[in-house]
């Protein structure tokens, strides 16, 4: 069906971004997919007790940030509780290091429009100082790209310029195959070459490297996340560094245990830009064994394209609605 308006939802209202009537066009090709998230970064710091019978709260905040060419940066700050003190004990032998690993990585692919999520389980919970981690990444397609409207085309470059000596920004006319676009700034019409583009792939993401850091006694725990050397936007692998730190001897007494804190579950939800953020939830445990599910709130950007009297719901601003007749 052909394209009769392009709107864009501004927070309240759809407003048209349709022109006058051109002259008639070639079909319109196939879109490129929305902005992915092309980089991800971690933090961690300790959240101390209340008192010696209170865990503190786990927090978590989600930011995103544009590099201008359609990449977003994910950057996560996690606040971890610190495990209760345990009653003084005898001065014994340091401990060893605990370990962090992963078990068993997989990917399941959903259909366009279904939420990401992503699903960590502890392989061998029954042991806290080995954690070895099974993910399951649910990854979601690219929606099909949508037709644009072009103004029309002339033979020869010539043409279009004694034709269009000035033009509107976003103007653009196709001269044998070729778009020239209009550019503002310089006053000039511009060849950005043929508009057709290969086809895109789905988005996949791996778990890389997972190490772990000693700390010393008394520091604060940290997570470090960085893409692997070679990792691409659409092929994703992420090297993990815990950093831990070590116990400290006790004073004379009886031995104390150390509390155990699970993560069970991270989802991941769609939402308007200026609305992520992330959070914690405590669905199972108790004050010295708390079980949690973290939930991310991840802002995406939508065009969507429908008949006139099919209007997209919950839409979020800047989201493209091509209205087809």
């Amino acid at each position: 069906m052909a394209t009769t308006d392009i709107r864009v939802w501004d927070g309240s209202a759809w407003v048209s971004l349709q022109g006058p009537d051109g002259q008639n066009g070639t079909d319109g090709i196939n879109g490129t997919d929305g902005k992915t998230i092309a980089d991800a970064q971690a933090f961690a710091s300790t959240v101390p007790p209340v008192n010696n019978t209170t865990l503190g709260t786990a927090t978590a905040l989600a930011t995103t940030a544009d590099d201008g060419s359609g990449n977003l940066t994910l950057t996560l700050n996690l606040g971890i509780p610190a495990g209760l003190p345990g009653a003084d004990g005898i001065v014994g032998s340091n401990g060893t290091d605990a370990t962090v690993s992963v078990n068993n990585v997989t990917t399941n692919t959903l259909q366009p429009g279904a939420a990401a999520s992503v699903d960590i389980h502890d392989a061998s919970p029954l042991n806290p100082s080995d954690l070895t981690l099974d993910f399951t990444f649910n990854i979601p397609k690219g929606e099909a790209g949508t037709g644009v409207n072009i103004l029309g085309s002339y033979p020869t470059e010539d043409d279009l310029i004694s034709s269009h000596p000035t033009a509107n920004p976003g103007d653009a006319y196709l001269i044998n195959g070729d778009l020239y676009v209009w550019d503002q700034d310089n006053g000039t019409w511009i060849n950005v070459g043929n508009i057709q583009g290969p086809a895109g792939t789905e988005a996949q993401v791996y778990v890389g490297k997972t190490t772990t850091t000693p700390l010393p006694c008394g520091s604060n725990a940290t997570v470090a996340v960085q893409p692997a050397v070679g990792s691409t936007p659409g092929s994703l692998t992420l090297d993990f560094d815990f950093g831990i730190a070590a116990g400290c001897d006790g004073q004379n007494g009886t031995d104390g245990q150390n509390a155990t804190i699970t993560l069970d579950q991270v989802h991941l939800y769609e939402v308007c830009p200026g609305s992520e953020g992330a959070q914690f939830s405590q669905t199972s445990g108790n004050a010295s064994n708390p079980v949690y599910n973290l939930d991310l709130s991840i802002p995406m950007f939508k065009a969507t394209s429908s008949a006139e009297g099919s209007v997209p719901s919950n839409p979020c601003p800047g989201h493209m609605w091509i209205v087809t007749g």
